[in-house]
């Protein structure tokens, strides 16, 4: 899946959108159904946001390690010690981030196929308990994502950064 930059700039329009046709459905709609409207926008944006921001930290530690590969027996021992130990930091909270939303996510998919075969006369009430389940998960989730994103980037950068700070020092003392 390859996404361009200006890919950004039509997932924040599209939420512009969104909120356009809420509010030109607001004489049509009580406010119960302009708030679930406006959750769904919000929770399909998050989930395209999040997709991208995946794509290009994969793509980030993969340019991370191609360029270690080929400039590590350059650097001293220290040197690679730092570069490999915060952007394999970040790597593991990168993977156990991704590995928790999978299974949540794979939850989730339980809840719904056990919803789907509810007989007739529960249904409402477990899609109601359902929606609740899934609001409080989604609120728990909402409370890590930062903290867990600075672990990723935080780390991942300064490791960058000295990887690149010390093959830069090392050319140009070659000139």
């Amino acid at each position: 899946m390859n996404k361009k930059p200006d890919d950004v700039i039509v997932l924040v329009s599209s939420l512009d959108r969104r909120i356009e046709s809420l509010e030109s459905r607001a004489a049509e709609e009580d406010e119960a159904g302009q708030r679930e409207y406006l959750f769904q926008a919000v929770g399909a944006m998050f989930e395209k946001a999040a997709t991208y921001l995946a794509i290009l930290q994969a793509a980030g530690y993969a340019a991370f390690f191609g360029i270690w590969e080929g400039a590590r027996e350059y650097l001293t021992r220290a040197e690679n010690l730092w570069c490999a130990g915060l952007v394999g930091f970040s790597l593991v909270v990168f993977i156990c981030w991704h590995v928790i939303l999978n299974f949540t996510l794979a939850r989730q998919q339980f809840d719904i196929a056990r919803l789907a075969t509810s007989p007739p006369e529960k249904f409402k009430d477990a899609a109601a308990a359902l929606r609740s389940r899934g609001d409080r998960l989604r609120a728990r989730l909402a409370l890590f994502f930062l903290p867990v994103n600075l672990l990723m980037i935080v780390p991942a950068v300064v490791g960058m950064g000295v990887l690149l700070w010390n093959v830069a020092e090392r050319l140009l003392d070659t000139l």
